[in-house]
């Protein structure tokens, strides 16, 4: 086990919930009022807009942390130089990417259900909130790549579940039923079983959290080295 320094991870973890608590925090003051969204459009556009803000307070906060270390004070050339050449980062971007269609994917798969808009978005987004903190922190300790690996692994699982579902009439693929009766979910309703997904995609699949703070991780460690 290790401790990268500074903890990008955890730092990563916490931004992503602070953007997000906004969001969550309107959500529920809906639903306690009873007043539903005026349209699923709406919350998905809060949604992005919520995790550019995430995205847009961790590199913020990375850019005041590295001017701050006069050993990184050349991080921008590093930049400039060929850091998307580097494999870490293209792999980080790439799952970045791969994290944000694979919510759409969930989220799209969800609405095709009865369950209320406001659960499907409270439901995902509330469960990334609290576990990003947490997976970012543990990313730190047993490093990006074993966290990685377990994110992707339980992303996987989530999306196979979701074939699995029946929604709308229409049956699932055949070919990963399975899943859903290995997780014991194979009685419960779809609404059920795609609210129960997309809390666990929340709580153990965070790629963007783990893969942000790998691409700062290699910032750090280039300009080190002086060069990538």
């Amino acid at each position: 086990m290790r401790m990268s320094s500074p903890a990008f991870g955890l730092i990563s973890g916490v931004f992503t919930s602070l953007s997000l608590f906004p969001h969550i925090l309107t959500l529920c003051v809906l639903l306690m009022a009873g007043l539903p969204p005026r349209s699923v459009t709406s919350l998905i556009v809060f949604t992005i807009a919520a995790r550019g803000l995430g995205e847009w307070l961790f590199w913020s906060h990375c850019q005041r942390r590295m001017d701050a270390e006069p050993k990184l004070k050349n991080w921008r050339s590093v930049i400039n130089q060929s850091l998307l050449s580097h494999p870490n980062v293209i792999m980080g971007l790439a799952m970045i990417l791969l994290d944000a269609c694979m919510d759409a994917i969930l989220v799209n798969t969800a609405l095709k259900t009865s369950a209320p808009p406001i659960w499907i978005f409270l439901s995902l987004l509330g469960c990334q909130a609290l576990a990003a903190p947490i997976q970012g922190a543990l990313s730190d300790i047993f490093s990006q790549k074993n966290s990685l690996v377990f994110a992707m692994i339980m992303l996987m699982l989530a999306i196979s579940a979701a074939a699995g579902m029946t929604v709308e009439g229409q049956t699932g693929e055949p070919s990963m039923y399975f899943i859903l009766e290995f997780l014991g979910m194979s009685s419960f309703s779809a609404d059920v079983q795609i609210l129960i997904i997309l809390c666990g995609k929340g709580l153990l699949a965070n790629l963007a959290v783990i893969s942000r703070a790998a691409i700062a991780e290699v910032i750090k460690v280039k300009t080190l080295e002086g060069s990538i």
